[in-house]
């Protein structure tokens, strides 16, 4: 609220046409409708068209699989988008505190982020960087009549085939940032401005919320600043991320090679369905800087589609170092992608995941080794594990998944989910899940090819290793 009318009195002394925009979810019944009813009074008060966007939240959660927080980030974002490639509006300014940028880095800080998340929410966004949902299957959102009557009954959301117009596409700005929540609710007080509270923020079964109300209060105790300390990292992060991205998008075109190498001079590409690769010259990446070869290999992974986080990283440097026989010649990273090392280069591979069909359970001794379900296993004690006087610890089994299989991936908030869905979002075809090797030690679930899984008692007792085979 305090952005809609904060940007209605710019716009008078600046002179341009300012729309009012808003996604109501559909999630909190009368109190979400109250904030639609709420916003159109204002944007009538202030004499400006109103546009509000009605969509199921809660469906379009289920389609993409992903939870209620980053659907509707999808979906609001997916139409400001539109809304600029049609030319309908030249801008779109959201409402974004420091506050927000402050949760925003210390969430990505929780999940182990790279610099591009410190980076936090960026200031200014082209509308061609926002996400585009064009997944048939999500159905169209509905418009409230009021849209169609401020824009004289055309369509506002049109079907993702449209061509975009030949102007520019606009930008997603953040002008509140420098400014703090309770600032801007002290303005609004001292205007006699109405504005709503989201019950849902103070939810704390979403991680935001527990950031918010628990984390970053606690955090001021030991800096009474600690928000705009993370508000400066922040735009540290951004300056250094913007920076190294134009290294690598300047250096990594002249590293990367096609293919394989083949005898008497040339390349040769992959004649396996489904199977691609590119490489890297080991000597060439050696004499960067070990902060801009970290960025080169997980851009080299990107063009196959992977997305490496620190543990595969160093894996795939690890393979950088040394003679080639005394380091693992192959690191395999996720479910269909894996980095080979040759005496002179260093190869990422994607290869679609065989469908291994019906399986059977195969007994693994502690420690021990066993090639079955289309890979080599390899599992030991974990250093500190005891053992007890006999020696004997109990077998695992390697087997394939089953409908009942839950696991809790690491930096996932502790919540289990189904094998299913984890294979899903790993991209595991889904003639391959069945036969999709899992690793069950003592009744627990303790590996699971290509997943990381959050550690247990049980799980830290063990090393598990493995390659295709």
């Amino acid at each position: 609220m305090a952005l809609l009318h904060l940007a209605a009195g710019l716009a008078k002394k600046q002179g341009w046409l300012p729309q009012v925009v808003h996604v109501h979810h559909g999630l909190r019944g009368a109190a979400a409708d109250e904030d639609a009813a709420l916003v159109e009074q204002q944007a009538r008060s202030l004499r400006l068209p109103c546009r509000v966007l009605r969509v199921d939240l809660a469906r379009r959660a289920r389609v993409l699989r992903v939870g209620l927080e980053q659907a509707g980030r999808l979906c609001r974002y997916d139409w400001f988008r539109r809304l600029m490639e049609l030319g309908e509006l030249d801008a779109i300014a959201t409402g974004h505190t420091m506050d927000d940028q402050a949760e925003t880095v210390l969430l990505k800080l929780l999940r182990g982020s790279w610099t591009a998340g410190l980076a936090g929410i960026y200031p200014v966004l082209p509308a061609a960087d926002l996400p585009r949902l064009d997944e048939p299957q999500l159905g169209a959102p509905e418009l409230s009549r009021s849209v169609a009557a401020a824009s004289g009954g055309s369509a506002i959301l049109p079907p993702a085939h449209v061509p975009q117009r030949s102007r520019p596409p606009g930008v997603l700005v953040r002008p509140l940032l420098g400014a703090r929540r309770s600032a801007l609710q002290e303005w609004l007080r001292a205007e006699g401005l109405p504005w709503r509270d989201d019950a849902s923020n103070d939810e704390l079964v979403f991680t935001r919320n527990r950031i918010r109300h628990q984390l970053l209060p606690s955090l001021m105790e030991y800096n009474p600043n600690m928000t705009e300390q993370l508000a400066q990292t922040s735009a540290l992060a951004r300056d250094e991320e913007t920076y190294w991205q134009a290294e690598v998008d300047r250096v990594l075109p002249g590293l990367l090679l096609p293919g394989r190498p083949v005898r008497g001079g040339g390349r040769s590409s992959s004649t396996l369905p489904g199977e691609q690769s590119l490489a890297i010259e080991v000597e060439r990446l050696r004499v960067l800087a070990p902060a801009l070869v970290r960025r080169l290999v997980r851009a080299a992974a990107a063009r196959l589609g992977g997305s490496l986080d620190f543990a595969e990283t160093e894996r795939v440097l690890a393979l950088l170092q040394g003679a080639v026989g005394s380091v693992p010649r192959r690191e395999q990273l996720g479910a269909s992608l894996r980095a080979e090392r040759s005496p002179r280069e260093l190869r990422f591979v994607r290869a679609e995941p065989k469908a291994l069909g019906t399986v059977e359970d195969v007994l693994v001794s502690v420690p021990g080794d066993v090639q079955a379900l289309g890979i080599q296993l390899k599992v030991e004690l974990a250093a500190g594990t005891a053992v007890a006087a006999t020696g004997a610890l109990p077998q695992a089994t390697l087997r394939g998944t089953r409908p009942a299989d839950r696991v809790t991936q690491r930096y996932s908030r502790g919540t289990p989910r189904r094998i299913k869905e984890v294979l899903e979002r790993m991209g595991v075809p889904s003639e391959a899940r069945a036969g999709w090797p899992v690793l069950v030690w003592q009744g627990e679930i303790v590996w699971v090819r290509g997943a990381v899984l959050e550690p247990t008692p049980l799980s830290t007792q063990l090393h598990v290793t493995w390659q295709e085979g």
